[in-house]
Parts: structure tokens; sequence; C-alpha cells
């Protein structure tokens, strides 16, 4: 989110039909956002491509709307029903969409430093839990196990948390997105071994439905 806190997202996730990735930048940057801008409840959105390895990786696309007003409800499902027009559009790109789900903030960003910085790489986690009672933890597994995974080099920027408006929680009742200014060069996918001990104190709490890291698109990338 570079900074903003919005209270309510429309998170997408999508792999590209025919990997024509230009022609999905074209229409990202020169079509669909600005029409997403004009129609209104949308304030901001980014679009990022999975960094890990072709070919192994569960979803290669993550575009996430901040949508803002009240009642904010309502308004999460006019931009989804924007995007789902936009893509039946002639100029929409082949997109294969794996989800589409409206969260709603679930508490100001856990960690915050040098918001000012460029968002070069985003770490998203899906997380469920098997009930209200046992998610009074997430915000300490944020701190002790999902925090000290993101590479930060000493420029972590922001995380935030979400929890899935969908009656059946698809993807992930919840979602919390961590930012960092620092330039990922590697293909290879985080090391996660550093915080394995930490992760079983809460595997009877909660279950990571997927944990993916991510780069920034950007017109003329």
């Amino acid at each position: 989110m570079e900074g903003r806190d919005p209270p309510g997202i429309l998170l997408v996730m999508a792999d590209l039909n025919g990997r024509d990735e230009g022609r999905l930048l074209r229409w990202l940057f020169t079509r669909h956002l600005p029409g997403a801008l004009a129609a209104g409840g949308i304030q901001a959105a980014c679009f990022y491509k999975n960094a890990g390895r072709p070919g192994d990786t569960p979803i290669s696309y993550l575009f996430i709307y901040e949508v803002g007003g009240e009642p904010i409800n309502e308004r999460l499902a006019q931009v989804e029903q924007f995007f789902r027009f936009q893509l039946h559009l002639p100029s929409a790109p082949p997109l294969d969409i794996r989800h589409l789900a409206p969260y709603h903030r679930a508490g100001p960003p856990c960690a915050t430093t040098g918001k000012s910085s460029e968002v070069r790489a985003l770490c998203a986690a899906f997380i469920d839990a098997p009930n209200a009672a046992q998610e009074s933890g997430l915000d300490r597994w944020c701190d002790q196990v999902l925090l000290p995974q993101v590479p930060s080099g000493g420029r972590r920027l922001a995380a935030y948390r979400f929890r899935n408006l969908r009656p059946d929680g698809q993807p992930a009742r919840h979602l919390v997105l961590c930012e960092t200014a620092l330039d990922i060069t590697s293909p290879a996918r985080p090391q996660r071994s550093a915080s394995q001990e930490r992760q079983e104190c809460f595997s009877e709490s909660f279950r990571i439905v997927l944990q993916e890291l991510f780069v920034p698109l950007r017109a003329g990338s």
C-alpha cells in the first residue's frame, strides 16, 4: 500500500494465459487503471508479480485495489463488479482469475518505518484460524514469525492486516501484507528455516494457506 492504510481492499490473484506480460502491462496502466480510478471507489491500486522461480509458484500475479468510502462493504462490492466487467472487454488480457476477494482492515499497521521509501517487494501471507478465540494471537504471530521472514536489510516499511468478508473465507480468512524497500534480486524464494521453531508454537492456532513474495509491476517494466 506504499504507506497508505485503506479501510478495505479488493484482492485479485491471477495467472496469465499466453504469457504475454507486455499486453498485461499495457492494459493495466493505459486502460484499466485510469478507468478504475475514474469510476470512483478505488483510491489506488498496486500490481505485483510473484518473485519465485517460474513454474514453481502457485500464483503468478497479485492485484490490490485500495477502496474507501462508506459503507465499505458496498464500496467493495461495487469495485468487484467493475473489475469483473473490465475483464470482459475486448482489450482485456486473458487472465485466469484464481481468487477475487474483498478484505476489510483488521487493525492498524503492525509495523512502520520509513514510509517514504519505495516499496520493492511484498510478502503476502494468507492465514486461517479455527475460531475467534485463537485469532487473538495473530499480532504476536506477525511480530515473532512473519516479520522476521520478510527481507528488510533495515528497510522494512509496513505490515498490514485484513479480514476476509466472504462467507466461505476463500482463499483465507486473514491476510497480512508486509512491504519492504529491499531490492529483491534473487529468483529463489525467501528462506524460512530460521523461524521454524517459532512457527511451531503457533501451529495449533493458525494454518498458513499460502505465503509468497512479490515484486511490483510498474508501467514500462
